[in-house]
C-alpha cells in the first residue's frame, strides 16, 4: 500500500493522479493561502524561464519564426479532421535570415 505525508496509513487513495489530488488540497485552502502558493509557484516557473533566456536555451515554440523573410516551398495536407474540418499541413520553409542558428545540442 502507498503511504505518504499526503495518505497516511490507512487512508484510500484516490483514483486521481496524484497531482490532480494535490491540486484538489490546495484548491480546499482558504483564497489567500492559495494567491500565496500559486505567487511563489509563478515565481519560481518565471525565474526558470528567465534563466533559460539568459543562457540562449529558452525553447522559443513550434510558432515562432524569426526570420527577415521566407516564402513557402511546399505546402502539403497531411490530414483533415473529419468532424471539426482542421487540417494539419507540413510546409518547407528556406531559411534566409542573418540571425545566428542555435545549436541544439552535442554534434549539432
Amino acid at each position: 500500500m502507498f503511504q505518504s505525508d499526503l495518505f497516511p496509513a490507512g487512508e484510500q487513495i484516490p483514483a486521481v493522479p496524484l497531482a490532480f489530488a494535490i491540486g484538489a488540497r490546495i484548491l480546499a485552502l482558504p483564497i489567500a493561502l492559495q494567491n500565496a502558493i500559486f505567487d511563489e509557484y509563478l515565481g519560481l516557473v518565471e525565474a526558470r524561464i528567465e534563466a533559460a533566456r539568459e543562457a540562449g536555451t529558452l525553447d522559443q515554440g513550434l510558432e515562432t519564426v524569426r526570420v527577415d523573410r521566407f516564402t513557402f516551398l511546399a505546402d502539403e495536407l497531411l490530414r483533415t479532421d473529419p468532424v471539426t474540418g482542421a487540417e494539419i499541413c507540413s510546409r518547407e520553409i528556406p531559411r534566409a535570415s542573418k540571425l545566428p542558428c542555435l545549436s541544439t545540442g552535442p554534434g549539432s
